[in-house]
């Protein structure tokens, strides 16, 4: 292989693999989101279970008082 076939070859690879970077960069970008989304969720969810234990000592309080 001559000299400027492997430049050529460089610059080929290169921007094929700039392309699979940027690709792989916006994917990174949406798991980031849906961490995001998950954490809400998860906190959302550990307010729900407080809510319920809450719930539950207050009917268990009102049980025993009857």
């Amino acid at each position: 292989m001559s000299s400027p076939e492997y430049a050529e070859l460089v610059r080929f690879l290169g921007q094929r693999f700039s392309s699979i970077d940027q690709r792989f960069d916006a994917i990174d970008q949406r798991f980031a989101a849906i961490d995001r989304r998950f954490d809400a969720m998860d906190q959302r969810f550990e307010t729900m279970d407080r809510r319920f234990d809450e719930l539950r000592a207050e009917l268990q309080h009102l049980r025993s008082s009857s």
